[in-house]
């Protein structure tokens, strides 16, 4: 879709010239309504579904989450001032 129109674009460019579309009348939102750059869009949401959809998005979050992880890994016992500042606001 990107280099290559995709199938309704047609239709759409010529709605928008003629003001309707199946019989519902289109207008611009503000009159200096400027056209979206197709190739700017769609390389604009590829980048940012790739950046959700990494597996490695999220890892910030999930290293701040790993106090709260019981898993033997983390000996408490070992390093009991780990969870002073969590106790505090019990």
């Amino acid at each position: 879709m990107k280099e290559k129109d995709g199938l309704y674009v047609a239709e759409a460019s010529k709605a928008v010239a003629v003001g309707t579309f199946k019989d519902v009348s289109l207008r611009s939102a503000t009159k200096n309504a400027v056209a979206i750059n197709k190739n700017q869009f769609f390389e604009s949401l590829a980048t940012n579904l790739e950046k959700r959809l990494s597996p490695n998005a999220d890892q910030e979050l999930i290293n701040k989450f790993k106090v709260l992880d019981p898993s033997p890994d983390q000996d408490v016992a070992a390093n009991p001032a780990s969870l002073m500042h969590y106790s505090a606001r019990s």
